[in-house]
């Protein structure tokens, strides 16, 4: 786990997804999930409603959820949902973000 004093430069030494996360989030992109099946995609928030800048299966509609614990959150999604990014209403996958397509 990363402490609030680590530097930037070893976390982007530490870990390409949390390098790759952080240059999403700097250039606008916005954590949500979207259903595969339908294209319906979910920003992350709060239960209020408050855009979060990381990924959380809470506050998800209910139907996405496969499984919860027992204090009542959500633990597992459907296997149609995956995380990704929004960016000017346009999703892009994790898979996105880490590949990249490059014009050329």
């Amino acid at each position: 786990m990363l402490s609030p004093q680590t530097p930037a430069s070893t976390v982007q030494d530490t870990d390409p997804l949390i390098t790759n996360t952080l240059t999403a989030l700097a250039q606008g992109f916005v954590p949500a999930f979207r259903d595969l099946s339908n294209g319906e995609t979910h920003i992350s928030t709060l239960s209020n409603g408050e855009y979060l800048d990381y990924h959380t299966m809470d506050n998800l509609p209910i139907e996405w959820v496969e499984s919860w614990d027992d204090e009542g959150y959500a633990v597992a999604l459907k296997p149609t949902i995956v995380a990704g990014y929004i960016r000017y209403s346009e999703f892009y996958s994790l898979l996105d973000i880490a590949n990249p397509r490059l014009d050329g």
